[in-house]
């Protein structure tokens, strides 16, 4: 990478006789799509956690590319996907999960003019959120939503 390194914080020490380093350490994305979050591990006087948050300055060299409009919501016992202007007309695969990543519906859809509506029924799910996740080959966009 041709980025410059930033230090979140300078520890005093190092961890020795354990291979568990990384453990208890996530760095995430805010919803912004700028700020990265990252929380970890170091060692100065005794061990402590950092939680900062950090920009990469310019472009990052990956593009994001636009894949249509999607729309997610709920509509009584069924969350309603509602897609259009998508990249193209092949087989999509419509997906719900838990907040864990376990599966909870599978299907697959065909577009038709690069659109297409389905419904997830979500009767005996616990209220909360869930991922929705649409996509083939050529794009895939995850969705958060909240059944109630």
């Amino acid at each position: 990478m041709t980025f410059i390194e930033q230090v979140g914080a300078t520890g005093t020490s190092v961890q020795t006789g354990v291979n568990r380093f990384g453990d208890y350490s996530q760095t995430s994305l805010d919803p912004d799509g700028l700020t990265f979050w990252h929380t970890g591990e170091y060692i100065s006087a005794g061990r402590k956690t950092r939680i900062f948050s950090f920009r990469i300055a310019g472009a990052a060299g990956v593009d994001e590319q636009v894949i249509g409009e999607i729309k997610v919501f709920q509509d009584g016992m069924d969350l309603i996907v509602d897609a259009h202007s998508l990249l193209n007309d092949r087989e999509t695969h419509v997906d719900l999960f838990d907040i864990q990543g376990r599966t909870i519906s599978e299907k697959v859809v065909l577009p038709v003019q690069s659109a297409f509506n389905t419904s997830i029924n979500v009767s005996g799910l616990a209220a909360g959120p869930y991922l929705v996740r649409i996509g083939n080959e050529h794009y895939q966009r995850v969705i958060k939503v909240m059944v109630q």
